[in-house]
């Protein structure tokens, strides 16, 4: 129960607990072997699971040794688990979808792409599959097609817009207001805010509703109108709505037409010349490094985003150059380490 109530910490205690009073459950070990990867411990999931997967057919725990392999990066031996599975069920969607998501993982996107198609042929509405393919289809640059399959998405809508306006289709119709609603994570609303600039460019009326922290950042982009806090903006007599993420769709961008101009945003200059006094003389070249994002966003195809600061070690032996930490929130622990001392600045308290 707690593993499906998104609680996998609690999860792998109890689990754990069943496995040591009745070793050798199947359903029990299959469970504790997702926990373990939700978690972020791909490797101990593999060694409890990898006895039984030789001797067992069971479908869920080949799945989870599978992941549990392909998030050690051991692609080939996760290639081969998933196959053998879809041997004896060559429709089944999850299979053909994890694999597609492994063969991507080893640069072979085009055929990801076909198992993606195989499964959504069968299961037309299976999220994973849509959302796969889409990312497959755009680094690729298959733009129109990808951001035509990313329309399948989920929208969550923070300012509530989306039960009160109509949904614009594409069309610019005089006089009208659109209000663009931000979406996912900071780096996804800050790469497709570059799209404002095309509405301006049709001589659409635009406000973009965005979390609160990036309503100053994106407010000196002059990409849109106006940017608001989400749901801080007068609606208006004819107004519809978008998602962000949806502009790339609905302008019919390409990659020979995706919108190139940048800079596009820029850095408050009070704050630029806090982080100058704090930097000080340059005297070589400097270099900021951030090494952590969200632990959360750390799974499926958000995978390794983070690595360890350790990872670094080679690049700030370099001598005569300056290393600047950039990290923010998460990671920050690891530079207790006294072996950064001296090769690493860290503004504190941060600027």
């Amino acid at each position: 129960a707690a593993l499906h109530a998104g609680l996998p910490d609690r999860a792998r205690l109890y689990l754990q607990r069943a496995e040591d009073l009745a070793p050798g459950d199947l359903a029990g070990l299959t469970n504790l072997g997702l926990a373990l990867i939700q978690v972020g411990e791909p490797q101990r999931a593999s060694e409890i699971l990898s006895p039984y997967v030789t001797v067992n057919p069971d479908r869920n725990l080949r799945l989870n040794y599978a992941r549990a392999l392909q998030d050690c990066y051991r692609l080939d031996e996760a290639q081969q688990v998933l196959r053998q599975l879809l041997q004896t069920a060559p429709n089944d969607v999850q299979a053909l979808t994890n694999l597609g998501t492994v063969l991507r993982d080893a640069g072979k996107v085009e055929e990801a792409v076909t198992c993606f198609e195989r499964a959504l042929a069968a299961a037309p509405n299976l999220q994973g599959a849509s959302d796969n393919l889409a990312h497959s289809l755009l680094s690729l640059g298959e733009y129109r097609r990808g951001f035509g399959v990313f329309e399948r998405r989920r929208f969550e809508d923070p300012s509530g817009l989306s039960a009160k306006l109509p949904r614009w289709d594409g069309r610019h119709v005089p006089g009208m207001r659109l209000h663009v609603i931000a979406e996912q994570g900071f780096g996804d609303m800050l790469m497709f805010a570059r799209f404002g600039r095309d509405l301006a460019k049709r001589g659409i009326e635009s406000v973009l509703h965005v979390h609160p922290r990036l309503v100053r950042l994106l407010g000196r982009s002059r990409l849109f109108d106006e940017v608001v806090a989400y749901g801080r903006a007068p609606v208006g007599s004819l107004a519809c709505w978008a998602p962000l993420m949806s502009l790339a769709h609905l302008l019919g961008v390409t990659l020979e037409t995706l919108p190139s101009p940048i800079p596009y945003l820029f850095a408050d200059r009070p704050r630029v010349e806090q982080w100058a006094a704090w930097l000080g003389p340059k005297t070589g070249p400097r270099v900021g490094i951030a090494w952590s994002g969200n632990p959360r966003s750390e799974q499926d195809d958000l995978r390794g985003r983070s690595v360890p600061l350790s990872a670094f070690r080679s690049l700030l032996s370099i001598e005569g150059a300056e290393f600047i930490s950039l990290q923010r929130e998460y990671g920050l622990d690891q530079l207790d380490d006294r072996q950064w001392a001296g090769r690493l600045r860290s503004p504190d308290p941060p600027l």
